[in-house]
């Protein structure tokens, strides 16, 4: 059902009340005819990812104290085995790591929502950073997933609150893109000096939520990213007091 599906999403709306939710434009069109690997477009690769997406349920499956059933990391060991599968089929590393990738993170889209929120600017920015070349692919089986599972069952109201929301993080994530090469608001050299501190694996987790933000639009200069840096410092420095004195796990930082 999810690579019918996964092959429906990527015709256009078709006249449907259902297809005409999906976020599609002439650049969806445009990228999914692009090719890809082994003489197949994405769109091809895409119909491949939906056919392994739910490939380690089986074996994941658990039920809880409340008798509802899970398939905790059903999504990373479906990975693997969507690896292992397509080299034994001889497809093409950059092929096997499109599926893979897609695979492994089918769930992150719904799993950025915060309750009935959309998700945040900064999360979205993660999400394109994380999934990389397929962010864009892995949103569209996020959709076909979506509409497999239901079925039957599909409530138009919510399937048309989570296109909405698919589209929402579509746009942003491809509305601001942040080159990885372009040039930082701060340097790491920035923070040992102004805050005379000594190098350690700090700089980068404070760097990198600085550079979160300024993707998210929540800061532009280079002194509101030492004011945003100086509250992570903080934080660490106080989470890192904390794990001394009770031994306790790292809990979740400063947004």
């Amino acid at each position: 059902h999810a690579v019918e599906a996964a092959e429906l999403i990527t015709k256009g709306h078709q006249n449907s009340p259902i297809y005409s939710c999906v976020p599609w434009t002439q650049d969806s069109e445009a990228h999914f005819s692009q090719h890809a690997t082994d003489g197949h477009t994405r769109g091809t690769v895409l119909k491949l990812a939906a056919l392994f997406h739910d490939v380690a349920k089986p074996q994941t499956k658990t039920q809880d104290e409340t008798g509802r059933t899970r398939f905790f990391g059903h999504s990373e060991q479906g990975a693997e085995i969507a690896t292992e599968r397509l080299t034994q089929l001889r497809v093409s590393a950059k092929g096997i790591e499109m599926v893979a990738k897609m695979v492994e993170h089918h769930l992150r889209p719904t799993g950025m929502k915060d309750g009935d929120e959309w998700p945040t600017n900064r999360a979205i920015h993660r999400y394109f950073r994380d999934v990389g070349d397929v962010a864009i692919d892995t949103l569209y089986l996020s959709l076909a997933d979506y509409l497999a599972a239901k079925g039957p069952e599909l409530v138009h109201e919510e399937w048309l609150n989570h296109a909405r929301m698919v589209g929402h993080i579509l746009h942003v994530g491809t509305s601001e893109p942040v080159s990885p090469t372009s040039t930082r608001v701060i340097t790491g050299h920035d923070l040992l000096t102004h805050f005379k501190i000594q190098p350690g694996p700090e700089i980068g987790a404070v760097l990198e939520r600085v550079e979160e933000a300024r993707a998210a639009g929540e800061i532009e200069t280079k002194e509101q990213a030492l004011e945003m840096a100086a509250n992570a410092l903080r934080y660490l420095a106080e989470q890192l007091a904390t794990e001394s004195s009770n031994g306790g796990l790292p809990s979740e930082g400063p947004q």
